[in-house]
């Protein structure tokens, strides 16, 4: 890694640090866009370096999208719960399939 990259690195931990003293954004989602984040979220915490506080914070997220949009029971809870049990993973298939 050189010098530039270096500090790059130790800038971006100094702006990323001060956003935790930031007030918070309002965010408001449609029902149907909170389940999409939803899937997205759960996607890349399926990545095996995604741990730590990102991931955690993504998943107490994912908790609360999921509180909202799913009563317990339904269909949509089912799915969500699914997106976290590999169980549920589809294999790909046709000339793209890996």
């Amino acid at each position: 890694m050189d010098d530039n990259a270096i500090r790059l690195d130790d800038l971006a931990i100094e702006e990323i640090r001060k956003l935790a003293g930031q007030p918070s954004i309002p965010l408001e989602l449609q029902p149907l866009h909170a389940f999409f984040l939803i899937a997205q979220l759960q996607l890349a915490l399926r990545h095996p370096h995604n741990t730590g506080r990102p991931a955690e914070f993504a998943r107490d997220f994912i908790a609360v999208l999921h509180a909202q949009i799913a009563p317990e029971g339904s269909v949509v809870d089912r799915i969500i719960q699914a997106g976290f049990d590999p169980a549920f993973d589809r294999k790909q298939e046709g000339p793209n399939a890996r």
